[in-house]
């Protein structure tokens, strides 16, 4: 083979520019440019002529001027189409040389329709560019490397076609493009990839074709055609090569192996022959055009190779593979496959068990059988099919209803009965759903219902309280399994929500809010009671503790005993005289069910030092300061008045689901902190949620009221007068 490669490998082209001195140079004959250089052309191709000997007389160079054209483009200052090429002057500067070499012809052709060597030498075609610079008085030497541009293909009989094979008639086609060749065993094919206009590949797909008859010894004949392509590229060489093997019912094989991607033009790496799976058998069937696997149905499916095999491995879905079978044991066995060698190895069945299916997720799956030949070639077998069980990426949430639909394929013709169990992960009890009904084709829809703990709060009010671990909330992850008749099937999988809310300005970072000053009539979210008289019961602060680099801080005032509490709340706040209405409500787009709020707070609340209009604490006892967030469904904003009169409006979120006028409470959280935080930090504080409505999503306009105070009884003007709360970074809890 490296010897034809000597006339068909690499051309160069060497472009010197000889030293331009008038004593060693005579051409320059004393009248030269001083601004010039001398360029002489020399052609070699090596391996196949020297300078000076008869040259290929299809031979173009040309030479461009870089960057001189229009738009900045080489400019072509000069073509030769004969060799030699005369002296060459040019003007100092950076140049560009192309050479083509050969005959640029459209048609294949084929080594055995040629005399000899030098014929196929005359027949490939040759390209190279290379940028070079003249410089004035010195010599400049350049090199333009010419290569092939052609794509080889060679067609030979592997040693399987003798007479053993008895094959005849044998006609091989092999094609690109417009190229058709009909070319003889061991003939070396040549072609051209056909381009467009613009230099872009039309076409580099190679096709062959393979058309014979085998005779069998019973005197049987049995017709051979088989075709396929391969993907070549310019410069490279391949090798087609034709390989016959004995099937099981006495005929012949054909497999063609590909030898492709020259590295160096005579430096071959092999594609090696591929294993060939058959159509699986048994369980899978078409249902309504796609493969679907009959549950508890076995599978076969059989790989043979024109070589012994070495192993077998499978991987599910984008999984590792695994090996489940290798030639080397004397008897090769799992819980899911059992295997049949046969044909010396060269032969392998492989029954898969329906306990393999069952261990697979439910919907579109795929598993891939891969084998390897004791030849190095591998060949795999990509199975995609719907399988039984449940198919977690189907499955749909309700976050403010807490429950989830989940989507199972059943291909049980038993029609079981189906279920879904599902927990919390990291929790160790189920929760089991309804049967679920068949929605479509064989999948069933299964919906989960939320789980709640009844009870009754201390104004005896039914309050419900939900159970995350049974119910399906936001931000958090389930493991869900599909139940069969009251038996779990299938694999457990995971289902992890998002779509957790968060707190407008919770943080506390924003400099600007309403709360910090003595102006809240139009508060948008967050609101204090701050006014001309009391400006400091609510103001941006630090602690050690908090998160970020701000937090609120409340602080008790006492005047002429009016005691004001510090106080922060989503709503407004306006004074009127020596009183003060709180609008409590702000809107909120709920999306998402809660069962709690956290935040991080520290607190030094002292005895109760005033009682001007109650003693609900009496004086000297400790007070308490009040936390709580409540979901509300109102039309309007509900007001609490205090200051120099006795307070009206005053209302609390345990009085009930219809405890004031603006429309219904849903649900509610409480914390009624007393005396000082353990420790010299902020500590983080969760208070649960507890429903009084377990269904209803608030609609109406004012939806959320979260507040915090440092007396628990301050419209009342009863508490302690050097009380302070630090509150900051709010958030739900699902």
């Amino acid at each position: 083979m490296k010897q034809i490669f000597k006339y068909i490998l690499v051309a160069s082209m060497a472009v010197l520019a000889f030293a331009c001195q008038k004593e060693i140079n005579p051409a320059f004959d004393g009248v030269v440019d001083e601004t010039e250089g001398c360029v002489k052309f020399n052609i070699a191709m090596s391996n196949s002529t020297r300078a000076g000997d008869t040259m290929p007389e299809d031979i173009i160079v040309r030479v461009y001027q870089v960057g001189t054209g229009a738009d900045g483009a080489d400019k072509l200052i000069r073509v030769y189409q004969e060799y030699p090429i005369e002296d060459l002057y040019l003007i100092a500067g950076n140049y560009k040389a192309t050479v083509e070499v050969g005959d640029k012809f459209g048609d294949g052709f084929t080594a055995s329709s040629l005399q000899s060597a030098e014929d196929v030498l005359s027949k490939l075609y040759y390209t190279g560019a290379q940028p070079f610079t003249v410089t004035a008085g010195q010599t400049t030497p350049v090199t333009v490397n010419c290569l092939a541009e052609n794509v080889k293909v060679d067609v030979v009989f592997d040693e399987t076609a003798g007479d053993n094979a008895r094959i005849s008639d044998a006609e091989i086609g092999v094609a690109l493009g417009e190229q058709s060749l009909t070319p003889e065993i061991n003939d070396s094919c040549y072609f051209l990839i056909s381009e467009d206009e613009d230099g872009n590949i039309a076409d580099n797909t190679v096709a062959w074709s393979f058309k014979g008859t085998h005779t069998a010894k019973d005197g049987t004949e049995t017709s051979i055609d088989k075709s396929g392509e391969v993907e070549v590229e310019k410069g490279k060489a391949y090798k087609l090569k034709f390989v016959f093997s004995k099937a099981p019912d006495g005929t012949i094989v054909l497999t063609v192996l590909v030898e492709q991607k020259v590295q160096g033009y005579d430096d071959f790496m092999s594609f090696k022959p591929q294993p060939e799976f058959e159509a699986p058998t048994g369980g899978l069937t078409t249902d309504g055009g796609v493969l679907t696997y009959q549950a508890g149905q076995p599978v076969s499916v059989t790989v043979q190779s024109i070589n012994p095999l070495k192993t077998i491995s499978v991987k599910v879905g984008t999984g590792e593979y695994q090996e489940i079978w290798n030639n080397t044991d004397s008897a090769v066995s799992s819980d899911n496959f059992r295997f049949t060698v046969e044909d010396d190895g060269k032969k392998v069945k492989i029954d898969v068990n329906a306990e393999f299916f069952a261990g697979i997720s439910g919907g579109m799956q795929n598993v891939t059988f891969k084998a390897e030949d004791t030849n190095g070639g591998v060949g795999d077998n990509k199975i995609e099919f719907k399988n039984q069980g449940l198919d977690i990426t189907a499955t749909t949430a309700d976050l403010w209803l807490n429950t989830a639909t989940f989507n199972a394929v059943v291909t049980d013709a038993s029609l079981p009965s189906v279920k879904v169990q599902y927990r919390r992960k990291g929790t160790t009890e189920w929760a089991t759903t309804s049967a679920g009904s068949l929605s479509s084709g064989n999948i069933y829809a299964v919906t989960s219902s939320a789980q709640w703990t009844e009870g009754k709060n201390v104004n005896n009010h039914t309050i419900y309280t939900p159970n995350p671990d049974k119910s399906i909330f936001a931000n958090s992850t389930y493991e869900c399994q599909l139940v069969l008749n009251d038996v779990a099937y299938g694999p457990i999988a995971e289902y992890t929500t998002t779509g957790g809310q968060t707190i407008t300005d919770a943080t506390f970072e924003n400099t600007s809010l309403s709360c910090w000053g003595s102006s809240n009539t139009n508060a948008p979210f967050w609101g204090s009671g701050n006014n001309t008289y009391k400006n400091e019961l609510c103001v941006l602060s630090s602690y050690a503790g908090q998160q970020g680099s701000h937090c609120a801080k409340l602080e008790t005032s006492e005047t002429l005993g009016m005691l004001a509490s510090g106080n922060l709340f989503t709503g407004t706040f306006a004074m009127d005289g020596f009183s003060g209405t709180v609008s409590f409500g702000v809107d909120y787009p709920w999306s998402a069910r809660p069962t709690a709020i956290k935040l991080r707070v520290w607190h030094n609340l002292g005895n109760v030092t005033t009682t001007k209009y109650a003693s609900l604490i009496k004086e000297g006892s400790p007070d308490q300061a009040s936390i709580y967030c409540s979901v509300i469904n109102w039309d309007t904003q509900h007001q609490v008045t205090s200051g120099a009169s006795e307070p009206t409006g005053v209302w609390s979120p345990e009085n009930g689901i219809n405890s004031v006028s603006a429309g219904e409470v849903i649900g509610y959280g409480v914390a009624y902190p007393q005396g000082t935080t353990e420790g010299s930090q902020m500590v983080e504080l969760v208070i649960p949620i507890q429903y009084y409505d377990k269904v209803t999503k608030p609609s109406k306009k004012y939806k959320l009221i979260i507040a915090a105070a440092t007396s628990r009884y301050g419209d009342y003007m009863n508490g302690c007068n050097s009380s302070v709360m630090y509150v900051d970074d709010f958030q739900w809890v699902y």
